[in-house]
């Protein structure tokens, strides 16, 4: 009898096999200091045999354990080089990401968040926003790249707002971030020059922190201070006040609406001071998804609905109190574990395939490596991207080389649709109704999950 261990290293993503000839029947499996040793056995055949067989199932062997060993290990801390406070994370692949901070700060990564590099901006103003309308042109408040992110031309018109949506090349809609008067502007010239194209809400409405959109028509803004969630249906030229009685009538509120995230035109959750509300109904009625060992002295900051039943909320505490500021559910705000005993704030959260990342104060960077099955990735170095990013018809797909076993269209609850067959770097999504959609792509070791936009 021959026994073949094969130890798998976590952190650094290794693999090891040593052959040993034993003469009894030894099954083990050991979890120590995230390293994982497997025992295999097999009936006496030459070496050569048995290390062939083992290529054939070795990954069959890792994805039914990495996966809970993964979950285990939770968030750890990133060194990413500043003490800067960083408001917001983005990635606009799986590759390629940033971090944006105040006083100018921005960092990049190109390995998925392996490594983080200082980008140059050459302003000093706080950094809050950040989003790509496509693979080469991005817009941070103040700051936009037509080359991809390398670098940055400074556009001051723009640094005064909040969140920023651009549907084109040339049209973009922003929120004011600066003073509570509640106006929303556009573009008509890729960020040059703006103007005001609606107030909502006569009055005082808060800042405008953040933006959702669904699709090429329907979005939401939010606000803080004065708790308001706003909503176009025409693409962001005429905008309605969304009313959400339970938390905020129709009037003035000293409660904080800081994250809208919609999955899909009815499905969205959005955080106020006292919890997270969850609509399943386009934001016609709000429930409260508040988990009952909710820390009063938490302030949710930012949401991110990855599934359907994955929502991860961050957030500070109010006042210097180390206590848990990451919230998810695995389970649609049924239930929540709460994780991160910290005395840092949390201000964003994302995630790609592989990791999650949330950011904070004076430089603090959380990663968690992501342990469902389809998002395991032993050295994977690919930079998949996808174009346009909303797309009205085709969407192009930037394989890097990979070759592929399968690419499918699955909608936000898991079903796969099928779309008329095209080229292999490209899906034709004309049929697709406007909303939000799954690529998932195939190849021999694993499965790229891509979050795409049907406008």
């Amino acid at each position: 009898m021959k026994n073949l261990c094969l130890t798998i290293d976590i952190n650094h993503r290794r693999l090891g096999a040593d052959i040993e000839q034993l003469s009894f029947l030894k099954s083990m499996v050991e979890l120590e200091s995230k390293v994982v040793l497997f025992c295999l056995h097999f009936i006496s055949e030459p070496l050569a045999t048995i290390k062939k067989n083992l290529m054939k199932n070795i990954l069959v062997l890792i994805l039914a354990f990495v996966p809970v060993i993964i979950s285990a290990q939770g968030w750890s801390q990133l060194n990413v080089g500043t003490t800067e406070n960083l408001n917001k994370v983005y990635f606009k692949n799986n590759s390629e990401g940033f971090i944006i901070g105040d006083n100018g700060t921005l960092i990049k990564t190109t390995d998925g968040g392996i490594n983080w590099i200082a980008v140059s901006t050459g302003v000093t103003n706080n950094l809050r926003t950040i989003s790509f309308l496509n693979d080469t042109i991005g817009y941070i408040n103040g700051l936009k790249t037509t080359d991809g992110g390398n670098t940055w031309l400074i556009q001051t018109a723009s640094q005064n707002f909040g969140p920023i949506y651009a549907q084109d090349t040339n049209n973009l809609i922003a929120g004011l971030y600066n003073n509570l008067l509640g106006d929303i502007y556009s573009s008509s010239d890729g960020g040059d020059n703006w103007a005001v194209i609606a107030n909502p809400i006569f009055g005082s409405t808060g800042f405008y922190d953040d933006v959702s959109f669904v699709n090429d028509t329907v979005g939401y803004l939010s606000a803080w201070y004065s708790a308001h969630l706003v909503k176009t249906i025409d693409g962001g030229y005429n905008w309605t006040e969304v009313i959400i009685d339970t938390v905020d009538g129709s009037g003035f509120s000293t409660d904080d609406f800081r994250s809208v995230d919609f999955l899909s035109v009815n499905v969205g959750v959005l955080t106020h001071q006292d919890g997270f509300l969850q609509t399943l109904d386009a934001g016609s009625t709000w429930s409260e998804i508040r988990p009952t060992n909710f820390s009063g002295s938490f302030y949710p900051r930012s949401v991110i609905t990855n599934t359907a039943d994955n929502y991860i909320v961050v957030g500070n505490s109010i006042g210097a109190l180390a206590i848990e500021k990451i919230y998810e559910t695995n389970d649609g705000g049924a239930t929540w574990t709460l994780t991160n005993n910290t005395i840092e704030d949390l201000y964003d959260v994302g995630c790609i395939d592989s990791s999650c990342f949330a950011v904070g104060s004076n430089g603090t960077v959380f990663k968690k490596e992501n342990g469902t099955l389809g998002l395991v990735s032993l050295n994977d170095e690919s930079q998949i991207s996808i174009y346009p990013n909303p797309t009205t018809g085709y969407l192009y797909i930037n394989l890097s080389g990979i070759s592929t076993e399968k690419i499918g269209v699955f909608d936000m609850v898991g079903r796969e649709l099928h779309l008329p067959p095209s080229a292999e770097n490209k899906i034709d999504a004309s049929t697709l109704p406007s909303g939000a959609y799954l690529l998932k792509i195939i190849d021999r070791e694993k499965t790229h999950t891509i979050k795409f936009i049907k406008k």
